[in-house]
Order: C-alpha cells, then sequence, then structure tokens
C-alpha cells in the first residue's frame, strides 16, 4: 500500500536540496567568469608582445583577435573584449605606457560589476605583470591602487 508520506519523502529531499542553494552563487559565479577572462586576456597580451617585440602589448582589442578565420561560434574567448561586457563584468583595457623607442611596455585591464550586487561584488584587475588583484568594494580605480593579491 502506498501512502501520501511515502510521495512526499520521495522528492522531497530533492526539494530541500535545490531550495539550500548559495544565495549568492550567480554572483561568485560571474566573479569566477571575470577572473577567468582577465587571465585570458593577459595570455593574449603576452602572445602578441612576443610576436610583436616592436609594438609592445596591445592597447586595442583588434590586434588581440585571431588573424584566423574560423567558423563562428557561440565561445569566442576575446568576444568579451569587443563587447565590453561578460557574465555580468565590464571589462576595460587601457592605461598603457611606451618606453623611449615607442614600445608599450605596461597595459592594466580591469573587470567591474555592471551592477553591483546583482552581478557581482567585487572588482578585478591586471597589469602587465600577469598578478591578479581585487577591490572589495567593486572599485576599479581602487583596485589598481591597493592591489589587493587574490588568493586562490
Amino acid at each position: 500500500m502506498y501512502f501520501w508520506w511515502q510521495a512526499v519523502c520521495s522528492w522531497l529531499p530533492c526539494y530541500l536540496s535545490q531550495s539550500r542553494r548559495a544565495p549568492h552563487s550567480r554572483q561568485y559565479a560571474n566573479e569566477a567568469a571575470a577572473v577567468s577572462r582577465l587571465r585570458a586576456l593577459t595570455t593574449l597580451e603576452k602572445t602578441f608582445a612576443a610576436a610583436h617585440a616592436d609594438k609592445g602589448f596591445a592597447c586595442e582589442v583588434p590586434p588581440l583577435k585571431s588573424g584566423k578565420e574560423e567558423s563562428r561560434v557561440e565561445y569566442d574567448p576575446p568576444l568579451f573584449l569587443i563587447t565590453g561586457t561578460y557574465a555580468g563584468y565590464k571589462f576595460v583595457l587601457g592605461n598603457c605606457r611606451t618606453d623611449a623607442k615607442g614600445v608599450v611596455v605596461h597595459f592594466e585591464a580591469t573587470a567591474v560589476p555592471v551592477q553591483r550586487g546583482k552581478t557581482g561584488f567585487r572588482a578585478f584587475c591586471t597589469d602587465d605583470s600577469g598578478l591578479l588583484w581585487f577591490d572589495p568594494d567593486g572599485s576599479a580605480t581602487n583596485c589598481l591602487k591597493s592591489r589587493r593579491l587574490l588568493q586562490e
């Protein structure tokens, strides 16, 4: 014989596990995506600088895109640089400095939540060193100033 409480007991654990998700899991996932994209940017910049020793780092997005004409796919790692946003974060590449020969020897990149608290909490930043820093208040300026190292 099958009782109503057996039916409830069979779906209750599943329901409870769904309702106990972390309240900010989307924001934390967006933060992880932003950090990943900044790492990708650093890799693209270092690759570009190594291939163009006379130019150094790229201060604009187009040179970082692959020259290969591949079929258009949904996942395009550098696409976030062209659109300026990805996973609730806004990305900016800039503050480039050149040496006496005009070779770009420094760049900075930041990622800030599009809507702080809703799409993410912290700001992230990096430069030509490849180190990643964060600001708990979501400020790109403070991130670059304070240089709180992101511990992973």
